[in-house]
């Protein structure tokens, strides 16, 4: 028995269209009528409407029971025009048969099952959101029944849910991101562990130019798995954050850089590789407290202002005042102090938090300096090849020290600075071997491959062979006196005082890769106390590196400058004559 009467079950459950529709009154009848017409079409067994009915509880009467329930089922229908009959009697149970067009559920489904096949994307979006507009409030939600509620609901919200998400797929992939984003917002929160929801959440945020927003919602959803299931995000979040800090795009195509005031800092023409962690911590930090400034700290040469540049590029979305880069030094390699620095910080009120990159500060008194000429709500990150530990120490805020790139991207850093062709050639295996010698640092990396370039008939291992008979002098270019390993190294050597400087090249000296405190306070000829604090002004210029418990290591770079530099200074040292 069919009937052309409406029904609603993607809300409150109803009968009747136009102004005699009507929301069952939560009771058995609604129940019932649920029931049916989710299995329209089909036999529903009395046993399954008991348990509807009553769960695990039902009375000793359940079928008479039932047969009652039943019949207020059928006069609530013929109140509202719908033949009671409608609800047929068959072996074992009832069954409602329903047209296509007079249920709710299943013109959704319909629409559903034929949205891929309308020719177009733009199409199946336009199929879909009519599809979704068939739900009306929160389904069921007059269904007084714990079985329902627990059993069947879940499913019906699963089946809007990812159709939801197909067309939130179809909105970014037809540049309407910003359009998906306040419904993504809310089944965020709806779901909160559901990594697919927060992974389009995430690329919407991207696609929209809010980076910053994107890792927080990232980081939000890491720490939602960890705390409730003890589970990392998935490979599919995992690659969409290592593409936002990168600053790829879906596609993989490279954001438009994030306009600075001009004359701060030059342009970087390197893209930077790697440094996920780092760029996670520092994104995290500025989002979370973005009035704290950051020390971002390491040996010469690790790269320290690209990372800077940047994570004001992904964060540029919460400072609306703009990003402002300062040189700490001049040309010459002067610290800007008093009114040069004054010049660069102070200028015209902008409207919104700046974020204040000062990059390459000398020592903790400029650092005091400068920060007390930007406005307290700024955001603040400086590069230093020091800790900056007394400003810390005062002014709050958080530290990061970079290291050595890993190897995975070392080669990536690499093969995008060779190109493909020279990657893949036969010999390709020693750039690993040049990378070693390079000692993963970012600065001697692109300086061993711009050597490589600029003798395209050169194979990679003569490039090998010629950087390791004469590390330092391959690792610094001509023309241009600032790329050089050894120059950087002078810079970073610079402001020791004699006895730091004299003490770090007999460490270099040395045989042993690892030292103990008392192997460095032999090899200083000071007491061990002494040796220590010698040892803490050296790791804080990180030229030195603590190995837990208390010994020290340095790096292979540090090790051949040291060595050089005191080589040369022996060689200039005039001899007396008998």
């Amino acid at each position: 028995m069919t009937t052309s009467a409406a029904f609603r079950v993607l809300g409150p459950v109803a009968v009747g269209s136009g102004s005699r529709g009507a929301v069952l009154a939560p009771g058995k009848p609604a129940v019932l009528l649920a029931m049916l017409l989710l299995d329209a079409g089909a036999a529903v067994s009395r046993s399954t409407l008991q348990r509807a009915l009553w769960d695990d509880e039902p009375p000793s009467a359940a079928k008479q029971a039932l047969h009652t329930s039943m019949m207020r089922l059928r006069r609530t229908l013929e109140a509202h025009d719908v033949p009671g009959r409608t609800v047929e009697t068959v072996p074992g149970g009832y069954r409602m048969t329903v047209p296509q067009e007079c249920l709710d559920l299943a013109r959704f489904r319909g629409a559903v099952a034929t949205a891929a096949a309308q020719g177009s994307a733009e199409l199946e979006l336009r199929q879909l959101e009519l599809a979704l507009d068939l739900w009306e409030g929160t389904p069921l939600a007059n269904v007084p029944s714990v079985m329902v509620q627990r059993d069947l609901l879940p499913g019906l919200l699963d089946e809007r849910l990812r159709v939801a998400e197909r067309v939130w797929e179809l909105k970014l992939a037809q540049g309407m991101a910003r359009d998906a984003l306040p419904a993504l917002w809310d089944a965020a929160r709806r779901y909160p562990a559901h990594e697919h929801v927060a992974e389009l959440l995430i690329e919407a945020l991207h696609r929209t130019g809010r980076q910053a927003e994107a890792l927080v919602e990232f980081h939000r959803i890491r720490r939602h798995l960890d705390d409730e299931l003890g589970i990392d995000p998935g490979a599919a979040l995992q690659r969409l954050e290592l593409a936002i800090l990168r600053g790829d795009q879906p596609g993989g195509v490279r954001p438009e850089r994030h306009r600075v005031e001009a004359g701060r800092v030059r342009a970087e023409r390197w893209p930077l590789v790697g440094r996920a962690d780092a760029i996670r911590f520092m994104c995290e930090r500025l989002a979370e407290y973005p009035a704290s400034p950051i020390v971002l700290t390491g040996p010469f040469g690790i790269g320290k202002t690209a990372l800077a540049r940047h994570v004001a590029e992904l964060m540029a979305a919460r400072y609306t005042g703009g990003t402002t880069f300062v040189e700490m030094r001049d040309r010459s390699g002067a610290v800007r102090r008093g009114d040069a620095l004054q010049d660069l910080l102070v200028g015209p009120s902008a409207a919104g938090r700046r974020l204040v990159v000062l990059d390459d500060v000398a020592d903790v008194d400029q650092a005091h300096e400068a920060v007390s000429m930007v406005s307290g709500d700024d955001g603040v990150v400086l590069t230093s090849r020091t800790s900056l530990a007394g400003f810390l120490a005062r002014e709050g805020g958080w530290l990061h020290r970079l290291g050595p790139l890993p190897e995975d991207e070392t080669s990536t850093l690499l093969s995008t600075a060779l190109g493909p062709d020279r990657a893949a050639s036969p010999d390709r295996h020693h750039l690993g071997r040049i990378a070693e010698l390079c000692g993963r640092v970012p600065l001697a990396l692109r300086i061993a491959a711009a050597r490589i370039l600029t003798q395209p008939t050169q194979t990679l291992a003569d490039a090998y062979d010629r950087l390791a008979e004469d590390p330092l002098g391959r690792l610094s270019l001509p023309g241009d006196p600032t790329m050089s390993v050894l120059r950087r190294f002078g810079d970073a050597v610079a402001h020791l005082t004699e006895p730091l400087a004299a003490g770090l090249s007999r460490l270099a000296d040395a045989g042993p890769a690892v030292l103990s405190l008392d192997d460095c306070a032999v090899l200083l000829g000071v007491p061990s106390r002494t040796a220590e604090r010698y040892l803490d002004e050296l790791v804080d210029a990180c030229l030195v590196e603590p190995v837990p418990p208390r010994s020290y290591t340095l790096s292979d770079l540090v090790r051949l400058c040291a060595r050089d530099s005191a080589r040369a200074v022996r060689d200039t040292a005039p001899t007396s004559k008998g």
